[in-house]
């Protein structure tokens, strides 16, 4: 093998190595898909909820949890940690003890986009940008 493709075989392992410890995760928020690719599965899962404001641009209230298959995924721990492998779809839930709240109003126990007509409730509805994913 001459030393050129020696070259190319050495960096095509560093990149395959590289891409082992990377994941590719889709994020449900509010009707809308994230879909966020090459994530360090030594990254926090916290920091995909603040890779996550800046593409909604504006903050996600604190207690907004990640929740894979049902499960709650702790925030503090590493993706790998929490046991995400591979392609992974989460979804942002904002629990407040008492029950669930809108993420738009943060009107508690609201189930469905029904509740919000005919009571004022889309006030805020505005303050989150269609990223058009």
């Amino acid at each position: 093998m001459s030393l050129y493709l020696k070259d190319i075989w050495l960096v095509l392992k560093i990149l395959i190595l590289y891409f082992e410890d990377m994941i590719q995760v889709t994020i449900k928020c509010d009707k809308q898909i994230f879909v966020f690719d090459w994530i360090s599965r030594n990254a926090q899962c916290s920091d995909l909820l603040s890779m996550l404001e800046v593409r909604l641009g504006v903050k996600i209230p604190g207690n907004a949890r990640l929740m894979e298959n049902g499960r709650f995924i702790g925030m503090s721990k590493s993706i790998e940690e929490a046991g995400l492998v591979g392609s992974c779809i989460l979804e942002v839930k904002f629990g407040i003890s008492g029950g669930m709240r809108c993420f738009r109003c943060l009107h508690p126990n609201v189930e469905s986009e029904s509740k919000h007509t005919d009571n004022g409730m889309r006030a805020q509805e505005g303050r989150m940008p269609s990223m058009g994913h």
